[in-house]
């Protein structure tokens, strides 16, 4: 036996009391470490980030209007769109205040001569349902773009009744003039679906000022002016177009 094996024995036998209780002692702190990192929940790993389901339901604050608001309110946000075919469009764009540009204005007392005839156009009628009268107006359809350049330039008449429709194949704002136009008119902003998004009434003649509704139309139909005043026609009503 070595020295140094030889002075571990004698311990050993010296002292076996405390080397018992060191050895308790040693036993209990390892177990417990043990313990404590077999009781840790495992480490989550990482994975790529969860979608919500295509009809799972995103809470949306809905803001009401302000007073004093000339739009009843933009699209409101989402968080994920929603692709149910069956979900319902945010409010529309609507001028709800009519803009008054003239103050009973009168057709012109001289009008340019036409330097060419006017186009053939389709008629249509458009009817509005949700005043308390349902008129209806028969009305000549400008599809193109020279039909839409031209518009009611050079008429010296338009009837109650009557009036002419510009059409485009989308939605935006739209701004009209009066050049060479020698009636007064009603402007009124429809958009796709066919709700009155503004109207600008009573514009006088012969002039050049640019008269704007800033929601998107994709229709504008001009009548006599005072026609919707006389009908009770407002912004937010929607209209008919029938062939």
């Amino acid at each position: 036996m070595s020295r140094n094996a030889h002075t571990v024995f004698l311990a050993l036998c010296m002292y076996p009391s405390r080397l018992l209780l060191l050895g308790v002692a040693l036993g209990s702190i390892f177990g417990c470490d043990e313990h404590r990192t077999s009781s840790r929940p495992p480490t989550p790993q990482s994975t790529a980030a969860s979608e919500p389901s295509p009809h799972e339901s995103v809470p949306v604050k809905d803001e009401a209007l302000k007073p004093g608001s000339t739009t009843r309110g933009a699209p409101r946000p989402s968080a994920v769109p929603s692709l149910s075919p069956s979900a319902s469009p945010g409010p529309r764009c609507v001028i709800e205040r009519v803009v008054r540009a003239g103050n009973h204005p009168k057709p012109a007392s001289e009008c340019p001569e036409a330097p060419t005839v006017p186009p053939n156009l389709r008629h249509q009628t458009v009817r509005f349902p949700d005043s308390k009268s349902q008129p209806s107006v028969d009305v000549e359809v400008c599809e193109s773009k020279s039909a839409r350049t031209r518009g009611l330039m050079y008429r010296t008449q338009l009837e109650d009744g009557q009036g002419m429709l510009f059409v485009w194949d989308h939605e935006a704002p739209r701004s009209f003039w009066m050049r060479n136009t020698c009636i007064p008119l009603d402007m009124l902003f429809i958009d796709a679906q066919h709700t009155i998004v503004g109207i600008i009434e009573q514009v006088p003649t012969m002039n050049e000022a640019s008269r704007r509704i800033p929601c998107p139309a994709r229709y504008v139909l001009e009548v006599p002016s005072g026609w919707t005043r006389a009908h009770r026609v407002q912004p937010g009503h929607s209209v008919q177009i029938v062939q």
